[in-house]
């Protein structure tokens, strides 16, 4: 729960520097890089 917390934390001065058009983006982009890395990992976990 802490950790999450810090989390939220992070997001809401990033949106607070950002703006929330920029932010909504950004948020976005990094929970698609996320998705990415994670079904990569386990495409190459297949294979191997």
């Amino acid at each position: 729960p802490l950790r999450h917390h810090a989390a939220f934390r992070g997001n809401h001065i990033l949106q607070k520097f950002l703006g929330n058009g920029a932010f909504g983006e950004v948020h976005k982009g990094l929970k698609q890089g996320t998705a990415e890395a994670v079904a990569l990992k386990f495409y190459h976990h297949g294979l191997s």
